[in-house]
């Protein structure tokens, strides 16, 4: 199983153009390198905001968001978000639909945090946090 067979964002009901789908694994980078962008420019106030959690240092805390935006849509991944666009070079085109409760992929993602990648340090981005603080500050920002 490829990463290259999950898709992240669709064109579904759009009319204007471009790619049917864009992969996953490339949407979560994108989404990872404006969040990063949005730090070293301080926009919305985030590097303001990152420094009150205790990340003074404006690279590492760019860093740091950028991380949680990647992980942000980890939840994309299930089965229950890939079939809901399909298309003949992705993953799950031939496979029947199954049903699922209806969860939203955050949620999923999140689930997937507090059950297991929350107890594995060795995952969290480099940060002047202690691991602690570092697991406090990643669960606020998970479920957005």
């Amino acid at each position: 199983m490829s990463i290259y067979h999950y898709w992240g964002k669709s064109r579904r009901g759009e009319t204007n153009g471009g790619d049917d789908y864009h992969l996953l694994c490339w949407h979560s980078l994108d989404v990872a390198a404006v969040g990063y962008w949005m730090v070293i420019n301080n926009i919305y106030f985030i590097d303001h905001y990152l420094k009150k959690l205790g990340i003074q240092d404006k690279e590492q805390a760019a860093q740091f968001f950028a991380w949680i935006l990647c992980w942000h849509d980890i939840g994309k991944f299930a089965h229950s978000f890939q079939q809901l666009y399909r298309h003949e070079a992705l993953n799950i085109f031939n496979e029947p639909t199954r049903h699922y409760e209806k969860i939203a992929h955050t949620t999923l993602g999140y689930v997937l945090w507090n059950s297991w990648l929350s107890e594995c340090p060795e995952l969290f981005p480099p940060s002047s946090l202690s691991v602690r603080k570092s697991k406090r500050v990643m669960t606020l920002w998970m479920p957005v």
